[in-house]
């Protein structure tokens, strides 16, 4: 469990330290690595499993720890293992760089750069990094995506009613840059922008395919792959007391783009995506936590096959293989309760629903697509309240699980 642990750390969505963590860090080191070549007492308020866990870290800067008790640079290295209907069961090497800028405080939160590579049982392998800076007192803040993958997965048609029977594999390499820098304004709000770079490409369908017409030709645009890059324009309002496992606090994400091409592309259009996340901390002496997410996601224009709204995945709408409905426009939400029973293990349960439209003004309930489901939770990492999740999920065609760290949302 302990490499899991690390791993994960780097294959998963962008992650932060909590500021409070982040504060007792350069004690911790201290305290496991004294300085100036003293034996160190046992510290027996450590479990075995954080000392198994030291084995995969590396202190960059352990010497300036010691002296000036500054926040510990770190490389976190270790094998990656997770599960998912659409990869199935995944295994790789990831690896995480954890730090902070010169004369940081604690009014500053961890900055982080995972990067992992994967292989998975369906012959996919994905190359990822999702990373979060901080700059000095949190002034500017830099975040975005890279992905590289060749990444065969089922396609149902486009459309909120496709059918199972429609089932075929889509084969296609996809590469993504994404870099944000965004400006803190006030508070938490951050303003900024950037430029996000899609491409598909060996692209591989089947003779008879959905995305084909009667003279074999594509169908939609980018079915046979596509060269998409756009300016990207975000505003980030985040109060979390803890990004990867937030107790209390709120997080409410927009970003604009635009698409066409005066920087390379092929394709014309805009990109919404809106996400809005809060959570609360309960009374009751397990002080459980109830929290919701809103999801919206409008495209116009000409936008190519990947670049519409896919409903379902391992973070939102589980019970749904990614991609099982697709369409431009796509809206979802969903509700958890996450229940601590012991210092290491919990229990959540969860239900949501959502539903793709071609425009927005074609969204109504009677298209919902609903799923439900309950997971277990053991903690890893006391200091981050990170856990590692098994969860189970239905909807509406049946369901599955998902094994992976850190909270789905």
């Amino acid at each position: 469990m302990g490499t899991l642990l690390a791993a994960l750390l780097a294959a998963g969505s962008p992650l932060t330290t909590s500021p409070a963590a982040a504060q007792r860090l350069p004690a911790d080191s201290l305290r496991r690595r004294p300085a100036g070549g003293q034996v160190a007492q046992a510290d027996t308020s450590r479990s075995f499993l954080d000392r198994v866990l030291d084995v995969f870290e590396f202190d960059l800067n352990q010497s300036a720890v010691a002296q000036r008790g500054v926040y510990p640079t770190r490389l976190v290295l270790a094998p990656i293992l997770s599960y998912a209907p659409e990869t199935s069961w995944g295994a790789g090497v990831g690896a995480k760089f954890l730090f902070k800028p010169n004369r940081a405080g604690a009014d500053t939160r961890t900055s982080n750069i995972p990067v992992s590579f994967q292989y998975t049982l369906n012959k996919q392998y994905i190359l990822y990094s999702g990373y979060t800076v901080f700059f000095n007192h949190e002034n500017y803040l830099l975040r975005g995506n890279l992905r590289h993958s060749s990444f065969p997965r089922l396609f149902y048609g486009v459309g909120n009613n496709t059918p199972s029977a429609n089932e075929e594999v889509y084969d296609y390499r996809y590469t993504v840059l994404e870099p944000l820098l965004l400006r803190r304004i006030v508070g938490k709000l951050f303003v900024g922008g950037g430029v996000r770079h899609v491409r598909v490409s060996d692209v591989q369908l089947a003779p008879q395919s959905l995305l084909l017409d009667d003279t074999g030709r594509p169908s939609a645009a980018g079915a046979r792959g596509a060269v998409s890059t756009g300016l990207e324009t975000a505003l980030t309002y985040d109060t979390r007391d803890n990004v990867l496992n937030a107790q209390q606090g709120m997080l409410a994400e927009v970003t604009h783009g635009w698409y066409g091409e005066q920087l390379g592309g092929q394709f014309r259009y805009e990109l919404t995506k809106i996400d809005v996340r809060q959570y609360f901390q309960l009374a009751g002496t397990r002080r459980p936590v109830l929290a919701y997410q809103l999801f919206g996601y409008l495209s116009s224009g000409n936008v190519p096959l990947l670049e519409q709204g896919a409903l379902g995945g391992s973070e939102l709408m589980r019970g749904y293989y990614e991609g099982r409905y697709l369409d431009r426009a796509y809206a979802a939400a969903q509700v958890e309760y996450r229940l601590p029973i012991t210092n290491r293990f919990g229990v959540v349960g969860f239900a949501s629903a959502g539903r793709v439209a071609p425009r927005l003004r074609d969204f109504n309930f009677s298209g919902l697509h609903p799923a439900a489901g309950a997971g277990l939770r053991f903690k890893l990492v006391k200091a981050e309240n990170l856990n590692v999740r098994f969860d189970a999920a239905f909807g509406d065609a049946g369901g599955t699980f998902y094994f992976n760290v850190a909270e789905a949302f």
